[in-house]
């Protein structure tokens, strides 16, 4: 009889002690999940001001010039093809909902930042040897300023979800 009641107050303890870790378990896998969540949109981050700088240094190559040694289109695809990259990589490590905020950013009704992407790395849009800095060139560059400032945002929200 009093084996009984000692086997049950073991099994008593043992459950409280199996709740008490499920407990802290889910505990650490929202909070492991929160930093996953941070650490990819601060990838994110770093990749969409890579594409800033680089987006930047097609400025170089607005003006037609003759360097010897230098090919201007083949640095110039080269960027835009990191640039690429770059957006590929935030795809990546966005989740579907960021993504699809970031995608609202890049294509529009009126701009598709990554046809105008895919034209600079093709180097359609070349005139004479020249980088052309017109209207797209700097619809392309708000939409990678909004890209940003967005992405800094969900940092931040992520940041605060860490607490």
């Amino acid at each position: 009889m009093d084996i009984d009641y000692i086997i049950t107050g073991i099994g008593l303890i043992c459950t409280v002690t199996s709740i008490i870790g499920a407990i802290k378990s889910l505990s650490y896998y929202k909070k492991s999940k929160n930093l996953t969540v941070y650490a990819n949109n601060n990838t994110a981050y770093i990749e969409s001001k890579k594409i800033i700088s680089l987006f930047g240094d097609f400025l170089k190559f607005a003006a037609p010039r003759e360097n010897r040694g230098v090919n201007i289109r083949m640095e110039i695809s080269q960027n835009a093809d990191a640039i690429r990259k770059s957006i590929d990589q935030i795809r990546e490590k966005l989740s579907v909902k960021d993504l699809e905020d970031v995608e609202k950013i890049l294509s529009t009704d009126e701009f598709d930042v990554e046809e105008y992407i895919d034209s600079i790395i093709t180097c359609a849009i070349l005139e004479d040897n020249a980088f052309p800095v017109d209207a797209n060139y700097y619809t392309a560059k708000k939409a990678f300023l909004e890209m940003q400032k967005l992405l800094k945002n969900k940092i931040i929200q992520a940041e605060e979800s860490l607490v």
